[in-house]
C-alpha cells in the first residue's frame, strides 16, 4: 500500500460516493472503481457497500479505514514536522469555516498569508459549525472559525475573536423603511416587532443563521412570516437585495449596492460570537500559527466589543 491509495480510500470514506471521491480527487470515476475493486480483491473482502445512494463502510471497512486515517495524520504530522525543523513556514494547514462566511472574510486573509509564506498551503473544509467542531475533536482540521458558545469543549482550544452582527437586507423603496431610525452610531436600526409585519426570507433551521434567528424572535414571542424557510444565507440575501422579501445576514458578509440598505436589528443589536478553534494537541505547526496569528490579527475586535462572551447572552442582546 502506498500514500495515494490512502489519500483514495479516505476520500471515498469521507464522501460516500464513488463520483464525488473520484471529483475531488480530480481523476476518472472509472479508474477509481477499478482501484476500489483491485484493492478489494487483494484484501480478499470488501470495504464498502455499494447502495442506491453510494456506498458505506462494512464494519471491518470502518476499521481498516480508520487505521488508513491514522496512518495519514502521521505522515502529515511528520512532514510539518520535517518543514519546521527545517526553519521554514511550510507544509500544509487545514483550516475549517463555514461556506457563507468564509466566501467574504477569508479570501484577502488567504492572499495576505500566502504573501508572507509562500511554501506553505492552506486546505480549506467549508461546513456548518457542528461539522467543524466535530473535525476539530476528531483531529481532521489544525484550525477553523467557528460560532461560540459550542455544546462541549472537550478535546477543543479555543480563543475567543470577535461578534459579527446579523443585519436586516431590505431594499431602498420597502416600506420597513418608513419606520427606520438612525441611532447616534449613524447606523439605521428598526424594532423587531416591526419585521415580523413584513416577508420574510429565512434560512433552514439546522444552519447557524436560520436557528439564532427564530430563537431571537421567539424569546420576544414573535414570530415571522416567511416567504420560504429554508433557502442558503447568501441566497437569501440575494433575494432580498432585488426587492422579493426581507432576509438577514452578517455584517461581515454585507455587498454594498446603491439601492439596498442594512438595519440593525432592536435597540442593542443581534450578534454571533466567534472563535478559533484547535486541536488540544502538544504539537502545532509553524504554518498553523503564522496562520492562527493572521487570523488574530485581522479578526480580532472587528464589530465587537472586548469583553469575554458568556453563552447566556448569545442571543439576548436584541431588544424590541
Amino acid at each position: 500500500m502506498d500514500l495515494r491509495e490512502l489519500y483514495y480510500l479516505n476520500a471515498l470514506a469521507e464522501e460516500q460516493s464513488i463520483s464525488k471521491a473520484a471529483e475531488r480527487l480530480y481523476i476518472a470515476q472509472a479508474s477509481l472503481s477499478q482501484f476500489l475493486r483491485q484493492f478489494e480483491a487483494q484484501l480478499g473482502s470488501p470495504i464498502f457497500v455499494r447502495t442506491n445512494k453510494g456506498i458505506r463502510p462494512t464494519p471491518s471497512g470502518k476499521v481498516f479505514l480508520s487505521h488508513a486515517k491514522h496512518i495519514l495524520k502521521e505522515y502529515q504530522q511528520a512532514q510539518q514536522e520535517f518543514w519546521d525543523n527545517e526553519n521554514t513556514v511550510g507544509g500544509t494547514v487545514f483550516f475549517g469555516v463555514s461556506s457563507f462566511r468564509g466566501s467574504y472574510v477569508i479570501p484577502p486573509i488567504l492572499k495576505k498569508f500566502y504573501d508572507q509564506n509562500p511554501r506553505a498551503t492552506i486546505n480549506i473544509y467549508e461546513g456548518n459549525s457542528m461539522n467543524l467542531v466535530e473535525k476539530i475533536r476528531e483531529g481532521e482540521l489544525d484550525l477553523a472559525l467557528s460560532a461560540y458558545p459550542i455544546v462541549s469543549t472537550e478535546g477543543i482550544q479555543m480563543e475567543y475573536l470577535y461578534r459579527d452582527e446579523v443585519l436586516l437586507v431590505a431594499t431602498k423603496d420597502h416600506p420597513i423603511l418608513q419606520q427606520a431610525r438612525m441611532d447616534e452610531t449613524g447606523r439605521l436600526r428598526v424594532s423587531m416587532e416591526e419585521v415580523t409585519r413584513h416577508e420574510c426570507i429565512l434560512s433552514g433551521k439546522d444552519t447557524m443563521l436560520g436557528h439564532l434567528i427564530r430563537s431571537a424572535f421567539g424569546a420576544y414571542g414573535l414570530r415571522l412570516k416567511s416567504k420560504h424557510d429554508n433557502i442558503t444565507a447568501e441566497f437569501a440575501a440575494s433575494m432580498a437585495r432585488v426587492g422579493l422579501a426581507l432576509a438577514f445576514t452578517y455584517r461581515s458578509c454585507i455587498v454594498e449596492e446603491p439601492d439596498v440598505v442594512y438595519l440593525s436589528l432592536g435597540s442593542q443589536g443581534l450578534y454571533l460570537r466567534l472563535a478559533l478553534l484547535s486541536p488540544t494537541t502538544d504539537y502545532r505547526s509553524k504554518a498553523t500559527l503564522a496562520l492562527t496569528k493572521l487570523l488574530r490579527e485581522e479578526l480580532s475586535g472587528k464589530n465587537a466589543d472586548k469583553k469575554t462572551p458568556s453563552p447566556s447572552n448569545q442571543i439576548n442582546e436584541g431588544a424590541l
